[in-house]
């Protein structure tokens, strides 16, 4: 069995086109770093920019889309959808946008969502 050379790891906090900085955001939902988005009813959350980064390759049709309809993605912040592609990852950031949509009638609370993210690393 060959494992893959590379993964991806998604970035919060100070992330800059084309770095290395940004906080790590963790696979688990208690405790450690997770992408925190404000929502009021009725409104949509702030915009929170991430970076996409692999760990020592470049990965290939890098897919991340959200769990549910509530959570939108962007790559330039304007034009918003449930799942984007970037074609290649590398050891660099690569930048995109998140952000959420509250209904009027929606419970207040911590709710964790998940993105998915699939791709091709090298092998």
């Amino acid at each position: 069995m060959t494992t893959a050379a590379s993964v991806i790891h998604i970035y919060n906090g100070s992330v800059m086109p084309g770095g290395t900085d940004g906080d790590l955001v963790t696979e688990t939902a208690v405790g450690g770093n997770r992408i925190l988005l404000e929502l009021n009813r009725g409104a949509e959350s702030n915009v929170v920019p991430l970076a996409a980064r692999a760990t020592t390759a470049a990965c290939y049709l890098v897919q991340i889309a959200s769990d549910n309809g509530k959570i939108l993605l962007s790559i330039d912040s304007v034009h918003w959808v449930k799942a984007i592609f970037l074609l290649t990852v590398g050891t660099n950031n690569s930048l995109f946008y998140i952000k959420s949509i509250a209904e009027q009638d929606e419970d207040y609370g911590d709710t964790v969502w998940s993105l998915k993210v699939d791709y091709y690393a090298p092998v």
